[in-house]
Formats: C-alpha cells, sequence, structure tokens
C-alpha cells in the first residue's frame, strides 16, 4: 500500500497528538513515520538552497566590516587604494 507521507505528516502536525499516538491510532509503523519524514525535509531543503539573484553592474561593491560592535561600510575600490598605499 502507497502513502501520501506529506500528507500525513502535515496531518499529524495539525492534529494536536504525538507522533507516537498518532501512528498509534492510525496504525503506522513508527519508523517508517520518521524515515519519510527526514525524507520529506531533505527534499524540501534541497530544492529551496538556491535562489535566483541578478547582477548590477553599475552599483559599486560596498565592503562592510564589524569592529567591536560597529559597523563600517565603505567602497571597495577605496580598500584598493589603501591596500596600494600601504605597500
Amino acid at each position: 500500500m502507497k502513502y501520501d507521507w506529506k500528507k500525513i505528516i502535515d496531518d499529524q502536525l495539525n492534529s494536536g497528538l504525538t507522533v507516537n499516538k498518532y501512528c498509534d491510532e492510525h496504525h503506522l509503523a513508527l519508523s517508517s513515520f520518521y524515515k519519510n519524514k527526514r525524507k520529506i525535509q531533505k527534499d524540501s531543503v534541497s530544492t529551496d538552497i538556491f535562489l535566483p539573484v541578478g547582477v548590477i553592474d553599475d552599483m559599486p561593491a560596498l565592503v562592510s566590516m564589524n569592529i567591536d560592535g560597529h559597523t563600517v561600510e565603505f567602497d571597495s575600490s577605496l580598500l584598493d587604494k589603501v591596500i596600494g598605499a600601504l605597500k
């Protein structure tokens, strides 16, 4: 018999029952519940990790530094000039 584990897991979350009690009442093996829950979570995480981003070429790259609780932001070209002056 094939189960819709996503629906079962959602139903358990909304039922107010513990996983043990839910599985007992629905005649489900606890190990199968957790195995399928892990699989569903793994699948959803792997598809949600990467998001499309847009690159804006005409904006200067900002460098942000946090020093002793103070944040300093400046254009990356300034950092190039400072490093060049230190050489």
